[in-house]
């Protein structure tokens, strides 16, 4: 070895060292999977491949441990990635990522682990390869060959810290074409053997030497412990079949955890434990114990187990820093392995704060809400798109599909996709959405996916893979995944893309692109579009006609029409459904709109019912987005002879490019067509279907199964039955059932979903369900609700079914609105239940291939079931669908040690502890046994536990063997003990082996002759006997006999037990006993095993006296006991003796029955003896004071069942004395521990069942008599009120209560309604209001209270209020109605319902109540909400509103006087008509018709023959309306050719609006109109001239009548043109808006035209200091809220106005608000210049000092001007209003006249107001705007204003100083009102006369 190392150092020597290279800088931050340690810089040089290297291996023979090579520094290596990979022969490769943020610094460690390897390859080298990025043969950058030798001879010393060249022997091709890397890398190794200091890896944790730490915990709670995650290295990763576990021990916490496993392999747990924690002060407190180990199979019995780590967790950190959780989270058990686990303390007080916990939360509810606080919940949308290369399973072909699992917190998500039928490459593009619950931290559950092939007789696995989730989750709203994924076994592929979000956020709907579609490339012709254009007909509504089957077609630009189904008979009908075409077109032919045709079906020919043309542009410009989603409105046509709204349709359009993949996302409704019907009534009116699938594990009512069938009860509704499902309990209906029901909008009731068992005499109710039908209600013609739901039960049925589960139940439920017909079928099903049986039923089959051993040893100290004692038997009972029995064995006589065994198959356990008895047994008790934890442990005794039974104990031990097992030696191995019962019941396992070898000097039995003598031994607690051979005629035999005893007993047994030899005489007939031997068992089970015991024995008789000599029997007996014998030794040891005094105390009795009570008692030790005291006459609380001390001497295994058996007896002069009741108190810590039975315990009567009585029961032990110390006496009110469950009691206020609708029930007058309330629980008493004489509608106020006590928590969560509604009479009440509410609400929340009533059979009727309520629950914290709005008195305020407006307004329409008068018609001429007719041309005429108000049809002479005929046509439409009425009114023109044969033919049409012509009157619309086709499209139907004028009567003499002049030169245009002025200004008026100054909120800046109100522009948002430029072209104006004279600007043209404007906004004075505005008036015949004028400065805004500074005095005149009013509510139909304005101060007010219209001028100065008033405060103006009817009616009040700052009036005297609008307020509050107001001192001169 030293030699060796001495060449190699010379050979090192020869290298050339010139270049020295530092270390790399130094790592900051240095994680657990890298264990890189920093090294002091030393000269680095090469070192060059050795090609031998001799070594003397004995020099390694003791030697193992690791290598630790670290990779430091290198070469620059372009990459953001290299991999590099450690080998050495033998040894298990290391493999690393390396991200690089420097290009040369690499900076990371791996570890070698050498044990046996050391001595086969101490001759080898390291080879380190790098790649970049990926291990691929192109990636590779070179490797090294290192010779590790010398770091052996000085272990945990980086020894090689060297530079190395980079070199090639990986990849060694021909030498002309090899690489030839270039560069070099620098490494450091060293040897760290197994016996140094493992601690210096710094790689894992040992377990620590001290399990406890001390602390002190102040306050009680639980300690959290989560055990999150495993990562394990390589070589684990790989094992095969592994089945890792982790074991968490702590206090009560003993969890073997099976590991789930991430997609990467790794382990992670969704397990956290509750520990309870009690107050400790300064006390040792242990830590926490976790240990990994993974257990692979050995054989197809056996495994192996693998411990990875084990160690102890410090937890003080978490009581010092309580809800916190402890800083150390990550453990290392193992090189590059480590566990991360979290701990926290959560105190009591921190409950709520934390999670929400209230008292009284079990540990279970605790468990589940902690682990939902770690939980996060989102959508993930998964795409399934394609498949590669499949497997052929049916031929040549496949018919695949995926089924897709996740886990989502506790339970299984499981999707499937859609089969693709005969491929072996199929394309799904199927999107699946699914609700996830993962942990908000990784690791995430994987994604597993299967691929299966789709047979009729089977299914077949085609492979399957996983997914991790993490780039999805960590990613959102993105495609996170879009991959190929390797099937396992076969080879195909599958990709899928995946995308997911957190609840809350919003959905980006990503376009999913296929990244390896053929047609997914560039087009060759840029100009093209290519792809799919998808129409989806949503509905229509509000169609025209009347029994229509309307139906849609859609025209594609360049393509054929489509259509879709048509609907039968409706007028607002429901399509869904989507049309599809390929386009193919060029990118200027985009703007060809789509069109679309709702049609009418017909026998012979299909109807036009309205059209629309659909621009598709935004969706080809947002492609994969539904980017057209609106609401059309249908357009006639020519034909349809329809006017104004005749219908509307829903359109979604979606344009797909070449490429793109559909996710199949649906797009968000923006109008609901059922809402819209549902809004029209007050009412829920329709169909609920309800599709009943199927229920699943009911429970059992009959013998063995159930009838099952479904009653569905909803108010407002049938009840509905379905059919029984006979002997089954998975019934499967997959029927739809359909209920009408009418409930109110407001008060929506749940269905309520009940299960019945059939049966002759009367149904058994098994289970119920609730179902909100909110979403169903607000989602007509939808199956919105689908779900699978859990089956409840009351607390009598838990009782009755001793279960807490009653199954499920599948139901889909749609509703569908009255009227509106949907046959959709079902959703697909979320659950198969011949796939859940199938699974149950492959689950019930594991458990039964093999043997369940069952081993019942002893029972103790159970129920006597006879006077003192018992005869008891075991029964042990498992129910697998018909309730099978196995019955055992029972020792009579004896309730202190019942010594049972039983090995038989059985599944589940229960155990029924029975007295035998003659007439019949009784049961004494009974145990169920946890039995599914032994199926997953075979051949390990799984049970081995003392279970507790309500008097006494039970052992029972338990444990699996698969077939095959049960002559193995792990199956034949007996359960060891547990330590409290080892001594006295412990095993006593094995054989003695006994030989009869002969017999002396025997008795001769026989007459003639001697005997015939052969032996019997056995045990002489069995009945099976070892007989020898006889032996004839011989007084002295030799027997030569050899055989066995089995020993299988207690320890308790044996000392009980001998060895018995019997002699006797065989005779013809039976035979004479010749002598016996009894051999003490003990003796021969202590001597040594295998030694041989030889001896003669005398014979003996013990029927005979004098022990006469019998003869000699010679026996040799040897001992084996077996390997899982528990022990002989101490079985002679005397046991323990528990000598001294009980003392046995009864100081009262507490409910006794009636009679003379006294208390008789016994020892189960002494059943001979009894004790009793003095009776109590005639009490049933007795006070009996009484007291025995008894002397006892009792062994420690009589202590163990030791008890005293009392009952309370009944005195009876005259006849037996009867038992009132009894119990049992066991004893044992009393002797055991010292201490005292202080307790009230409940008596049980004859049949064993508890009363409600009680005996106060003292018992204690003491060695010494003189130290008795009596306990403390307890108080009979506390203990009960202690053992008591949580009570809950408070009250219902209510408030209010009122009916409507009741139906009468008298025969004369009305009925007498009163209304009785009753609680389900909690109250006996029902309360009632009082009683209203001949009401059909009434209320009552402050009903009262109605109180409730002392309800359980499940009582109050079920708690219901019964409300019945009477009709009082002398002989019986009428029912008129009845309902229920569900009280399961938190203390002061309120109930504020509207709810219908229901008749005798549960229908609805017309009639409701109204409840006002509030829940009151005692000591629990109240809602802070407030008493509601009353719903009744709300309502009936709003109808007498309602009803007073209406009634005002009806009176204001009756008092406007009709507007009657004439709409002039003339029709010119027509150009360039069709040609209509076959000879010749057209022969064109023309027809007007009105839209309404008129049925008139004006008609023009027909012109023959010409296409461009001349009319010079006249009419007149006669109109006599009230003026709102002229409104929506369109003059229709269509132009016809005239046939005298056939019916006229359509040559085009125009439809013009005449509302503005009916806003002016006198104006003229005359312009030439292109005509439209059949289609509504212009351009070739020609055009015609019209001229309209609208004259009304009142206004004949003021209009002028005459034609305008005829247009030489027309403008064509399509829409209507505004109507011509009557007189000749026109021009354009430029708007400047420059800026605003004293402007103090953000608003806008509007501009209209006085006489046309309809035209607004308004401005950009207007924000003070900033400077605006918007310029607008009108032909006058109103600027912002002041006015400007339109004659002055117009009278001068081309001169501006430019000025700052004072206004107002808010009753802002006007001083402080001004606008700057430039205005131009530029004629249309006159050009001007229309430069702009300079910039004027910013003038100076006063503000006036507040007005209690202002000294003048406000005496003289206050004059107001009313401008106008404008805005405000119209109370004649909404046209116009007769309006004044009354205007009041002090006690004297003036009134403007009354002037029509929606915008009446006055502008009037009103009579002046005196003012004599010392302050400006008391100067109020209060003005009123009112609408006056007529002479006969009251005016109505439109609305008013308060003006209290008058400031500004009275220190600008003498002009108007306030110029405002003012906004109105009142009860209508909109509008405001235009006034001046001046102030004229009192010596000053009037100069205020005019505005």
């Amino acid at each position: 070895m030293k030699e060796t190392l001495e060449t190699y150092d010379k050979l090192r020597n020869q290298i050339n060292n010139d270049e020295i290279v530092s270390e790399a800088s130094r790592i900051k931050d240095v994680d657990d999977d890298n264990p890189y340690s920093q090294i002091d810089p030393q000269d680095l040089e090469y070192q060059q491949d050795i090609k031998e290297w001799h070594v003397d291996i004995n020099d390694f023979k003791n030697m193992s441990g690791d290598i630790k090579v670290q990779l430091v520094t290198g070469s620059p290596i372009d990459a953001k990635a290299i991999i590099c990979r450690v080998m050495l022969r033998g040894v298990n490769s290391v493999e690393k990522e390396i991200i690089l943020f420097n290009k040369s610094e690499f900076n990371r460690a791996f570890i070698l682990q050498l044990r046996n390897e050391l001595l086969e390859n101490v001759c080898d080298v390291i080879i380190v390869q790098i790649y970049k990025n990926k291990i691929f043969e192109e990636n590779f950058v070179g490797d090294v060959k290192v010779m590790w030798k010398s770091i052996v001879q000085q272990p945990n010393k980086y020894v090689i810290n060297n530079k190395f060249q980079l070199t090639n022997t990986t990849f060694i091709k021909e030498q002309a074409k090899m690489f030839k890397p270039q560069g070099f890398v620098n490494l450091q190794l060293k040897f760290i053997p197994l016996q140094s200091d493992i601690q210096e890896l710094g790689l894992w944790n040992l377990k620590t030497t001290q399990p406890t730490f001390t602390s002190t915990i102040v306050e009680e709670g639980v300690l959290e412990i989560i055990v999150v995650q495993c990562i394990l290295n390589e070589e684990h990763k790989q094992l095969k079949e592994p089945k890792f576990f982790c074991h968490v021990k702590f206090m009560d916490v003993d969890e073997k955890i099976k590991a789930k496993l991430t997609a990467k392999n790794d382990l992670y747990f969704d397990s956290k434990y509750l520990q309870d924690l009690k107050l400790v002060t300064n006390s040792p407190i242990p830590q926490i114990y976790v240990k990994v180990y993974v257990e692979t199979p050995r054989n197809l019995v056996m495994s192996n187990t693998t411990i990875l780590g084990e160690f102890y967790i410090n937890w003080d950190e978490c009581i010092q820093n309580p809800g916190d959780y402890l800083s150390q989270k990550s453990y290392l058990i193992s090189p590059n392995e480590k566990m991360y686990i979290k701990i926290r303390y959560i105190p009591q007080s921190m409950f709520q704060n934390i999670v929400g916990f209230r008292d009284g939360v079990s540990k279970a509810n605790k468990k589940r809400e902690l682990q939902l606080e770690d939980m996060q919940s989102g959508t993930m949308k998964i795409l399934f798109v394609r498949g590669k290369n499949l497997r052929a399973d049916d031929g040549d072909t496949s018919d695949p599909y995926i089924v897709a699992k996740i886990l989502s917190f506790d339970k299984e998500i499981k999707i499937q996709s859609k089969t693709i039928k005969k491929t072996l490459n199929p394309e799904w593009k199927d999107l699946q959405v699914i609700k996830l619950q993962i942990p908000k931290e990784s690791p995430y559950p994987p994604l597993e996916l299967e691929l299966f092939d789709q047979d009729a007789l089977g299914d077949d696995e085609l492979g399957k893979f996983k997914i991790d989730i993490e780039k999805a989750v960590q990613n959102p709203c993105t495609w996170g995944i879009n991959e190929y994924f390797d099937v396992i076994d076969p080879k195909a592929k599958q990709p899928g893309q995946c995308i997911g979000y957190p609840q809350g956020m919003k959905d980006p709907n990503l376009k999913a692109r296929d990244k390896d579609d053929s047609t997914f490339s560039q087009n060759s012709d840029p100009n093209l579009i290519q792809g799919v254009m998808m129409v989806k007909v949503v509905h229509a509504r509000e169609l025209a006609g009347q029994s229509i089957d309307p139906y849609v077609t859609v025209q594609f630009p360049g393509q054929k029409e489509l259509k879709t189904e048509s609907i039968s008979s409706s007028n607002n009908p429901v399509f869904n459904q989507l049309l599809t075409q390929q386009l193919s077109i060029q990118k200027d032919k985009v703007d060809i709109p789509l069109k679309v045709f709702v049609k009418d079906s017909n026998l012979f020919s299909d109807t036009v019912l309205g059209y629309v043309d659909v621009n598709w542009n935004e969706s080809y410009l947002n492609p994969g987005e539904w980017a057209i989603n609106q609401v059309f409105n249908l357009s006639a046509t020519a034909e349809s002879k329809q006017f104004g709204s005749i219908g509307y349709i829903y359109l979604q359009i979606k344009f797909l490019e070449a490429g793109m993949i559909d996710d199949s996302a649906e797009a968000p409704l923006v109008e609901n067509l059922f809402e819209i019907i549902n809004s029209k009534q007050g009412m829920y009116q329709g169909c609920l279907r309800i599709f009943l699938v199927h229920a699943r594990n009911l429970v059992i009512a009959d013998d063995k199964t159930s009838d099952p069938y479904v009653v569905f009860k909803v108010p407002g509704g049938k009840k509905l039955e379905t059919q029984a499902k006979k002997e089954t309990l998975n019934p499967s209906w997959k029927t739809i059932y359909n209920i009408n029901i009418s409930m109110p909008k407001d008060t929506i009731q749940p269905l309520r979903v009940e299960v019945y068992d059939d049966d002759l005499m009367g149904d058994d109710f098994i289970g119920y369900a609730t179902v909100d039908l909110k979403e169903c209600f607000n989602n007509p013609q939808q199956w919105k609700f689908n779900e699978v739901l859990e089956l409840l039960g009351d607390l009598k049925m838990q009782q009755k079914y001793k279960t807490t589960k009653f199954g499920k139940i599948y139901l889909q439920i749609m509703f569908c609105l009255q009227g509106i017909q949907n046959n959709d079928p079902p959703l697909p099903l979320t659950e198969d239940l011949d796939v859940i049986l199938r699974e149950q039923q492959q689950e019930n089959k594991k458990p039964m291939k093999g043997s369940l051993v069952i081993n019942i040893p002893v029972a103790l100290g159970i129920k006597a079931g006879d006077e003192f004692t018992s005869d008891p038997y075991v029964k042990i009972i498992f129910p697998d669908g018909h309730s099978r029995r196995h019955q055992i064995q029972f020792l009579t006589s004896n309730t202190n040690g019942v010594v049972i065994q039983l090995r038989n198959s059985i599944n589940h356990l229960k155990l029924e502890l029975y007295d035998a008895d003659n007439l019949r047994d009784d049961l004494l008790s009974e145990q169920e046994v946890e039995w599914m934890e032994r199926f997953n442990n075979p051949t390990q005794w799984m049970v081995n536990h003392l279970y507790q039974l309500n008097e006494g104990k039970i052992y029972v031990q338990c444990k699996f063997l698969l077939q095959g097992q049960e002559a193995t030696q792990e199956g034949m191995r007996a359960c060891d003990t547990i330590q409290e019962l080892k001594n006295d019941y412990g095993r006593v396992l094995g054989k003695i082996n006994v030989k009869i070898i002969s017999a002396s000097q025997l008795y001769n039995a026989d007459i003639t002759g001697k005997s015939d003598p052969f032996v019997e031994c056995f045990l002489s607690s069995e009945t099976n006997k070892m007989k020898s051979k006889v032996v004839e005629n011989d007084l002295n035999p030799k027997f030569d006999f050899e055989g066995s005893l089995l020993i299988d007993m207690l320890r308790c047994q044996v000392q009980s037990n001998t060895i018995q030899f019997e002699v006797k005489d065989d005779d013809e007939i039976g035979s004479d006993f010749l002598g016996s031997v009894d051999v003490d068992l003990i003796d021969i089970l202590e001597k040594n095993p295998g030694s041989l015991v030889t001896q003669d024995y005398p014979l003996k008789d013990p029927s005979k006296k004098g022990n006469p000599n019998l003869g000699n029997l010679k026996v040799q007996l040897s001992w084996f006991p077996d390997p899982y014998n528990e022990g002989v030794v101490g079985l002679r040891i005397p046991p323990k003796m528990y000598t001294g005094t009980l003392v046995v105390k009864f100081p009262n009795a507490r409910k006794l029955p009636k009679g003379d009570p006294y208390i008789e008692f016994q020892q189960s030790s002494n059943l001979e003896k009894s004790w009793k005291c003095k009776n109590q006459d005639s009490k049933q609380d007795p006070i009996f004071d009484y007291e025995e001390r008894i002397q006892i001497e009792l062994s420690e295994r009589q202590v163990i069942i030791e008890r005293i058996i009392v009952k309370v007896m009944n005195y009876n002069l005259a006849w037996k004395n009867t038992v009132l009741g009894g119990i049992s108190v066991q004893i044992t810590d009393v002797l055991k521990k010292g201490t005292w039975v202080n307790q009230y315990q409940q008596l049980y009567d004859d049949d064993g069942k508890q009363i409600e009585s009680y005996l106060y029961v003292q018992v204690g032990y003491y060695e010494d008599i003189k130290n008795i110390q009596y306990p403390p006496a307890i108080d009979f009110d506390q203990f009960i009120n202690a053992n008591k469950p949580k009570t809950f009691s408070g009250n219902l206020q209510l408030t209010y209560v009122g009916v409507k609708g009741l139906k009468n029930a008298d025969i004369t007058g009305l009925s007498d309604p009163f209304v009785e309330f009753k609680l389900s629980k909690g109250s006996l008493q029902s309360l009632k209001t009082s009683t209203q004489d001949d009401r059909l509608e009434c209320f009552w106020k402050d009903v009262g209270t109605y109180a409730f006590k002392d309800l359980l928590l499940e009582d109050l969560q079920s708690l219901t209020l019964y409300i019945q509604v009477f009709d009082y009479d002398y002989s019986s009440n009428d029912l008129l109605g009845k309902t229920e509410i569900a009280l399961n609400m938190k203390s002061g929340q309120w109930i504020n319902q509207r709810l219908p009533l229901l008749d005798e059979k549960d229908f609805p009727q017309k009639s409701e109540i109204y409840l006002q309520t509030q829940l009151i629950i005692d000591g629990e914290p109240l809602l802070q909400e407030k008493q509601p709005v009353n719903l009744y008195e709300e309502l009936a305020e709003q109808q007498k509103q309602e009803e007073l407006k209406k009634k005002l307004e009806e009176d204001a329409r009756a008092a406007i006087p009709k507007l009657p008068g004439s709409v002039r018609v003339f029709a010119i001429n027509a150009k360039n008509l069709k040609k209509a007719d076959t000879f010749g041309q057209s022969d064109p005429f023309v027809e007007f018709k009105l839209s309404k108000c008129s049925k008139q049809i004006l008609k023009t002479n027909t012109i023959d023959d010409n296409q461009n005929p001349v009319w010079n046509y006249t009419g007149e439409f006669k109109l006599d309306m009230q003026p709102q009425e002229y409104t929506q009114i369109n003059l229709m023109c269509t132009v016809n050719d005239y046939d005298t044969i056939a019916s006229s033919d359509f040559l085009g049409f125009i439809e013009l609006s005449l509302d503005d012509l009916f806003q002016k009157p006198g104006t003229w619309i005359n312009n030439i109109f292109k005509l439209k086709d059949e289609h509504g499209n212009t351009g070739e139907s020609g055009e015609i001239y019209l001229q309209v004028q609208w004259v009304p009567d009142n206004q004949k003499q003021s209009i002028s009548l005459v034609q305008p002049k005829q247009l030489d030169q027309p403008i064509i245009q399509q829409n209507n043109p505004a109507p011509q002025q009557p007189q000749n200004n026109q021009g354009v008026l430029q708007i400047n808006i420059i800026k605003l100054l004293g402007y103090d909120q953000k608003n806008q800046i509007k501009v209209k035209l006085d006489k046309y109100p309809d035209k607004l522009i308004q401005s950009n948002l207007v924000q003070p200091g900033v400077d605006y430029n918007l310029k607008q072209p009108l032909e006058a104006a109103v600027i912002a809220l002041t006015q400007i004279d339109i004659n002055q600007i117009i009278q001068n043209p081309g001169q501006w106005i430019n000025e700052f404007i004072s206004f107002t906004q808010n009753n802002v004075p006007q001083y402080q608000l001004k606008v700057y505005v430039q205005i131009l008036w530029q004629p249309l015949n006159k050009p001007v210049d229309n430069k702009e004028p300079p910039l004027l400065p910013d003038p100076v805004v006063i503000v006036p000092p507040p007005k209690s500074q202002i000294q003048v005095q406000p005496k003289g005149k206050l004059k107001v001007a009313v401008i106008s009013a404008s805005g405000f509510i119209l109370l004649d139909g909404g046209k116009s209003s007769n309006t004044k304005i009354t205007v009041s101060l002090g006690g004297s007010s003036n009134s403007t006249s009354c002037i029509k219209g929606a915008l009446p001028i006055w502008k009037v100065v009103l009579d002046p107001f005196k003012c004599v008033y010392d302050k400006i405060e008391q100067v109020q103006l209060q003005v009123q705007v009112f609408h006056d009817p007529g002479v006969f009616s009251k005016c109505i009040m439109i609305g008013e204003v308060n003006i209290k700052d008058l400031s500004s009036v009275f220190i600008q005297p003498n002009q108007w100083a306030l110029k405002n609008d003012f906004i109105l307020g009142g009860k209508m509050q909109q509008g405001f009102v235009t006034l001046w107001i001046g102030f004229i001192p009192e010596k000053d001169k009037d100069t205020l006369l005019k505005i």
